[in-house]
């Protein structure tokens, strides 16, 4: 059924399932605009499972501003962990991490 009403054009997705899709990107969009972009840079290496101290070496930093920014990141994420941090990136914002 869903492919028939594709091909006539019409749309295969319920009104509820494209609002629940927006919002769910709104959230997404709005966490990532509360990162500042030294976070965001942090986030994209956690992403690519580095530890503290690599990324501090990386970024220049030290390991306790690397920690504080982690720490900062989860919260914001409203995630528990810097894997959950992780997969979240990975799962929402894989293309808008740079």
């Amino acid at each position: 059924m869903a492919i028939r009403r594709a091909a006539s054009g019409d749309s295969i997705f319920t009104e509820e399932q494209f609002e629940r899709a927006l919002r769910w990107r709104q959230e997404a969009g709005e966490r990532l605009e509360k990162l500042s972009v030294r976070e965001r840079q942090v986030l994209s290496l956690v992403a690519e499972g580095r530890d503290n101290k690599t990324i501090a070496e990386l970024l220049h930093i030290t390991v306790k501003t690397t920690a504080y920014h982690v720490t900062n990141i989860l919260k914001k994420l409203k995630v528990k962990s810097r894997h959950e941090a992780s997969a979240w990136a990975q799962k929402y914002l894989s293309d808008n991490l740079e």
